[in-house]
């Protein structure tokens, strides 16, 4: 799942959040007059639901591409973990070009390209995680909010 959904699912759980949240405070009896307006409370709701899934997404997207690199740079053969950093950045750089279906210096070897469907499924797996780490964040707060 692309990050892009993630955070439109979020923003959608957050909406859904705030009119809950509002629909609680406007809920109540006569006898249980709320201290607040209905909004404030709809917005307390989304805040909870919404700001730590966003923290979560941030710290994810900080962190993934340097562990996925660091991976991946680990699984190449010897002799080509033997080579300077900068010869090394330049072999990612060949194996996230193949992934996304840019242009590539040369033509690619068998480890190369071993190492580029390694990559690709890594990142799938890695966004799939995030997906499910920020939805069961955001629906866990809200829970928590709500109630």
């Amino acid at each position: 799942m692309s990050p892009t959904y993630v955070l439109a699912v979020l923003a959608g759980l957050t909406a859904i959040a705030f009119l809950s949240g509002r629909r609680r405070a406007t809920g109540f009896s006569a006898g249980q007059r709320s201290h607040s307006l209905a909004g404030y409370h709809g917005g307390y709701v989304a805040f909870w639901c919404a700001l730590p899934g966003l923290a979560l997404f941030a710290m994810w997207q900080i962190a993934e591409p340097s562990l996925l690199r660091s991976y991946v740079l680990e699984q190449l053969p010897a002799d080509l973990q033997a080579l300077p950093e900068s010869q090394l950045g330049l072999i990612f750089n060949d194996i996230r070009n193949l992934v996304d279906g840019n242009i590539v210096a040369g033509e690619p070897t068998a480890a190369i390209l071993a190492a580029a469907e390694r990559y690709a499924q890594l990142r799938a797996v890695s966004h799939w995680i995030l997906a499910v780490a920020v939805l069961a964040v955001g629906l866990g707060t809200f829970a928590f909010a709500f109630i």
